[in-house]
């Protein structure tokens, strides 16, 4: 059993902590860079100052619980020293032969297949699917429900949106984002939007792609 501080305080930190706990650890406390948070309870536990005051307080452990693709980047770049906790709540299915980086969050109900890898600072949601030999790298997040298929690649810091799903092979470029619902059945590029079925993205100033 650990004592684990979580950085951040909205929506997200209350998942890691739900998590935290349903893993047989103890929340020692939630970690905000914003001033007007110190003192706030969330779920009954104490913001307690900020990120780069971990190590004056009492635990063993400190998980993320920011969900913006951005936010967890720099954070994890910036303290390099923090001891980041995985989180893998008990009903997550996880293969014997996956691998799962620091620091990230695999949620209820969430499904990891074998050979797959999953990067430092992800996010697998709540019910979402990453089949086998996936790569899904540093800091992305795979939300609630999406669904990807075998062998498909999610660069860093890409956003795979609620409910989407994939064909098998195709790669989501780096910091990319794709909208709720997309059906992905090509390559995305680095750093555009993609929504729809299929997923389709602007194309300079006379369409979509």
């Amino acid at each position: 059993m650990k004592r684990v501080l979580i950085v951040g305080s909205g929506g997200h930190a209350k998942v890691a902590a739900d998590i935290v706990l349903e893993m047989g650890h103890v929340v020692a406390g939630f970690l905000d860079d914003d001033p007007d948070r110190k003192g706030a309870k969330v779920l009954g536990f104490p913001v307690l100052g900020e990120i780069s005051e971990w190590a004056q307080h009492e635990a063993d452990a400190v998980a993320l619980g920011v969900g913006a693709n951005t936010a967890r980047h720099r954070i994890m770049l910036d303290h390099p020293s923090i001891p980041w906790l995985t989180l893998i709540h008990p009903r997550a299915t996880v293969s014997r032969f996956a691998q799962i980086g620091e620091g990230s969050m695999l949620a209820f109900g969430s499904c990891v297949g074998p050979d797959a890898v999953i990067g430092r600072g992800v996010i697998i949601n709540t019910c979402a699917s990453v089949d086998h030999d996936c790569r899904i790298h540093d800091f992305a997040h795979v939300a609630v429900g999406a669904t990807l298929a075998g062998t498909v690649t999610v660069e860093e810091g890409a956003l795979v949106g609620a409910g989407c799903s994939t064909r098998p092979g195709v790669t989501i470029g780096a910091w990319a984002a794709v909208g709720a619902g997309a059906a992905i059945v090509r390559d995305i590029p680095a750093g555009v939007t993609a929504v729809g079925v299929p997923a389709r993205w602007p194309k300079g100033p006379y369409g979509y792609s």
